[in-house]
């Protein structure tokens, strides 16, 4: 347990030492197949990111979403904006909830699984929010759920405050 609370704290440290990026940090909601709830997303490098999402998972449960992701402005005379990027990169999570989409208490189901992320997000600038979408394929390891169907792909819009420029 010291051990898992030490390099939590490494982590933020390492995490809140950095300044790069358009902004450095912010936070908000995330709306999607797979649950809603808040996003955090904090530059560590220039072109370089973490993003967790906390989600109320429906039905009566969680999960936590942590992604690595490379980030990349799209600069696009056509469009007449430099406030649009793109992103990439690979992530992991790890969930918990009562009940199956049927309605059946199952006394309790896990998962755990690794994530892939492809996303689109728009920085207003003038105002200091992020307005994002993204598609997350997943693959994950459930306990408890016998033919419970699995669609192994979410897709979720997001809506962020800057609160470090």
């Amino acid at each position: 347990m010291r051990i898992k609370q030490t390099l939590f704290t490494l982590l933020l440290l390492f995490v809140f030492s950095f300044s790069f990026g358009q902004y450095r940090s912010s936070i908000g909601g995330i709306f999607g197949k797979e649950g809603y709830g808040l996003s955090y997303k904090q530059f560590i490098q220039p072109e370089q990111n973490i993003e967790v999402n906390f989600l109320y998972r429906k039905p009566g449960g969680g999960q936590v979403v942590a992604l690595f992701q490379f980030f990349k402005e799209i600069n696009n005379a056509t469009l007449h904006t430099r406030n649009l990027s793109w992103s990439f990169g690979l992530g992991v999570h790890a969930g918990y909830w009562q009940e199956n989409p049927l309605g059946y208490k199952t006394g309790g189901n896990k998962s755990i699984g690794v994530d892939g992320v492809l996303g689109l997000e728009y920085y207003f600038g003038v105002i200091p929010f992020t307005l994002g979408a993204q598609l997350r394929p997943y693959w994950e390891y459930r306990t408890n759920t016998i033919n419970e169907p699995q669609d192994y792909l979410d897709i979720s819009i997001m809506i962020r405050y800057i609160i470090a420029d």
